[in-house]
């Protein structure tokens, strides 16, 4: 997976984070695609991931309610949907298999979707910009 401008939402900050987790991703993959790649290894590499995911969320949801974004409180729902579900991974002890397949399937398109579809949606109404214009 790499950055692309398509994935921009038009707010420098959160775009910076979100380029963080793409290199992120990059790195879960390279590891989990080396022979031998180790449990230990994905597991730290997925907490650290924990980890900015939650400093991102915290920053990306307190800058949805200071602007009165309307659908501020859906889009932390969202969140804490896919926090639970890393949580979840790491607290069960799943195997390499099961690491590599949710960090490849889930957090990949989870990512891309949420970015492309409930990141673009605030992005577009703090500018004012319409999908229209953004893609103009």
């Amino acid at each position: 997976m790499e950055w692309s401008d398509a994935l921009s939402i038009g707010i420098p900050e959160i775009d910076a984070q979100h380029r963080v987790f793409v290199g992120m991703l990059d790195r879960l993959r390279a590891v989990s695609g080396e022979p031998g790649a180790n449990r230990n290894e994905l597991r730290v590499l997925l907490s650290d991931l924990v980890t900015y995911a939650e400093h991102h969320f915290v920053d990306e949801e307190e800058r949805m309610v200071a602007a009165g974004y309307p659908g501020a409180a859906a889009h932390a729902a969202a969140h804490d949907s896919a926090a639970r579900r890393i949580h979840d991974l790491l607290i069960r002890d799943a195997d390499e298999v099961e690491l590599y397949r949710f960090l490849s399937a889930f957090l990949k398109a989870w990512l891309v979707n949420h970015i492309m579809r409930e990141d673009k949606a605030f992005g577009d109404w703090l500018t004012g910009a319409t999908p229209a214009e953004r893609c103009a």
